[in-house]
């Protein structure tokens, strides 16, 4: 589209609009609007609105453990509801998003390989 330049394009845009009506010194009624962009609030709003959205999403995805668990002292396999016993990886990679990786502590290390152990 052309314009002049003394034309201006038409454009839309949300608004706040607040009005008064109020006597003037000779008594006569007048009326003051004020027009007020928005634009900059609504798009807050909507990005808001999202971010409300993605995080509620990803809430729902969330596995969380909670409450107590029956674990053995001595090889630590948890009970579960089932009454079995299970091994404590496979238990919380059930009931978690979590994954395990294997290594050895250095007591560990120094207990059954003491000749691999460096200080």
């Amino acid at each position: 589209m052309n314009c002049d330049a003394g034309e201006k394009m038409a454009r839309s845009f949300p608004f706040e609009i607040s009005s008064v009506v109020f006597l003037d010194a000779a008594g006569q009624e007048r009326t003051c609007m004020i027009f007020r962009d928005i634009s900059a609030r609504k798009l807050l709003e909507e990005e808001r609105e999202r971010l409300i959205t993605e995080l509620r999403e990803t809430l729902g995805q969330v596995k969380m453990l909670r409450g107590l668990l029956p674990i053995c002292a001595s090889c630590k396999k948890i009970r579960d509801e089932h009454g079995t016993w299970n091994e404590i990886e496979s238990y919380v990679r059930k009931h978690s998003e979590v994954n395990f990786s294997h290594g050895m502590c250095p007591d560990c290390m120094r207990g059954l390989y003491p000749e691999y152990y460096k200080k």
